[in-house]
């Protein structure tokens, strides 16, 4: 999606919502790649869906305020 912004933001908004075209876009993209590079792309993905899973959440202490549990 990005190439495509960088091609032509209009053609780019277009692909967002039109599903089929997008699709089609996807799969003439991905024609000229190697194996290595679906490979590289495959491990790309996985990546973000396993961070995307993970729970991630940090307390930010709030300046001035008593400890939990000591009342």
């Amino acid at each position: 999606m990005h190439i495509q912004i960088a091609k032509g933001r209009k053609e780019a908004i277009k692909l967002a919502w039109n599903r089929d075209l997008f699709r089609e876009k996807i799969m003439d993209f991905i024609e000229g790649k190697t194996e290595a590079d679906r490979d590289a792309a495959t491990q790309i993905v996985s990546n973000i869906l396993d961070e995307a899973q993970k729970g991630k959440v940090e307390a930010i202490p709030v300046p001035h305020q008593a400890e939990l549990g000591n009342a």
